[in-house]
C-alpha cells in the first residue's frame, strides 16, 4: 500500500494541501482585519514565531551597530515573542521590558531571560503605554500581525514613551518597493480542522510607503532591507 499516496490525500481533504496559494489575496481596499484571538490562538499552539536560525542571525547582524545602551538604560520590546531578543538586551541595559499578546510566548521567554532587571507583560502590544521613558524600543515582526489603527496606536504610544535621544527600531517583513499596497494572508480552517483545534492564520504584508506611513510624527534615521530574508527595518529618532 503506498502510504504516501494516502497522505497527502488527507492532507488535502483536511484543508492544508496548496493552502499557502490560495489564502493570498490583495487588499487594496484595506478592508481586511485581522483577528488577534487567531493570531493569539495560532501562537500558543505552535509555541513558536515564524524565523528561521539564519533569519535571524542576519537581522540581529544588520541592527546591534543601531543599538547604543549602556547599564543605565531602559529597553521596551513590543512584541517581545520568546525573549530572543531579550536574552541579547537584558543583560547590556538597566532594565528590560518585555511586552506580548501570547502568555505562553512569555513563559519561554521568562525561562530564556533570567535576569533580575527583565519584566515581561502579558498585553496587546498596540495598548501598551505607560508613563515612562525609554531610551531603545524594539517593535521586531509585529506589523504584520496588526490592523491598521493598532500600528497607529503603537505609533502614538512609542512616540509618548520615547526618550529625548532615544531610538525605535522597527523591523518587519515588508513587500519592500512592490506597487501593490499590501497583501493579506487569511487561512480559516474547515470544521475538521476546527474540531482538532487549528486556529488558522492571517497576517498582513505591507509595502515600505504605507508602513512609514504610520511612523511620520518620527525622523526616519535608516531605512534598509536585510538581505536574503525578506526583512526591512527602520530606524526612528
Amino acid at each position: 500500500m503506498n502510504i504516501s499516496r494516502y497522505y497527502w490525500k488527507v492532507l488535502h481533504w483536511l484543508g492544508y494541501y496548496d493552502r499557502r496559494r490560495k489564502s493570498w489575496v490583495e487588499d487594496a481596499d484595506r478592508q481586511a482585519k485581522i483577528d488577534q484571538q487567531v493570531v493569539e490562538c495560532e501562537v500558543d499552539r505552535k509555541l513558536s514565531v515564524h524565523y528561521g536560525k539564519e533569519d535571524a542571525r542576519k537581522e540581529e547582524a544588520a541592527l546591534m551597530p543601531y543599538i547604543n545602551i549602556d547599564g543605565q538604560s531602559r529597553v521596551l520590546d513590543l512584541g517581545c515573542g520568546d525573549g530572543r531578543w531579550g536574552k541579547i538586551l537584558a543583560g547590556r541595559c538597566g532594565v528590560y521590558i518585555g511586552v506580548d499578546l501570547s502568555g505562553k510566548l512569555l513563559e519561554k521567554a521568562r525561562q530564556k531571560v533570567p535576569e533580575a532587571n527583565a519584566t515581561f507583560v502579558h498585553m496587546p502590544a498596540q495598548q501598551y503605554c505607560v508613563d515612562e521613558s525609554f531610551d531603545l524600543i524594539m517593535v521586531i515582526g509585529l506589523l504584520t500581525y496588526l490592523n491598521d489603527e493598532d500600528i497607529v496606536t503603537l505609533s502614538e504610544n512609542c512616540r509618548k514613551m520615547l526618550a529625548k535621544g532615544g531610538r525605535l527600531i522597527v523591523r518587519n517583513v515588508s513587500l519592500g518597493e512592490n506597487p501593490c499596497c499590501r497583501r493579506v494572508y487569511n487561512w480559516r480552517p474547515n470544521f475538521v480542522l476546527r474540531m482538532l483545534g487549528e486556529p488558522g492564520y492571517q497576517l498582513i504584508r505591507r509595502n515600505r510607503e504605507e508602513e512609514l506611513s504610520f511612523f511620520k510624527n518620527f525622523r526616519l534615521v535608516d531605512d534598509q532591507p536585510i538581505p536574503g530574508t525578506g526583512y526591512r527595518f527602520y530606524i526612528f529618532e
